[in-house]
């Protein structure tokens, strides 16, 4: 993994933990959160965000994950 993708890791799952959205297994590669949401850093840093196994988009900002999957119903 790159040092820009652990970076990105490593800043997302702080901003999971801030805003209290649950991490339900972590494989280094993708994690797997609460409402079926799952979340894979690229070499590039940017996040991948999957819904039920489909690409929702890709976010740069680790805290607009944690908004954008708060905020689905």
């Amino acid at each position: 993994m790159s040092v820009e993708a652990e970076n990105a890791r490593a800043s997302f799952l702080q901003a999971l933990a801030r805003y209290g959205v649950q991490v339900l297994s972590d494989d280094g590669r993708t994690i797997a959160l609460e409402k079926d949401y799952s979340v894979e850093v690229e070499s590039n840093g940017l996040l991948k965000l999957r819904s039920e196994g489909f690409v929702v988009a890709p976010f740069s900002d680790p805290e607009e994950v944690c908004r954008f999957i708060l905020e689905s119903d």
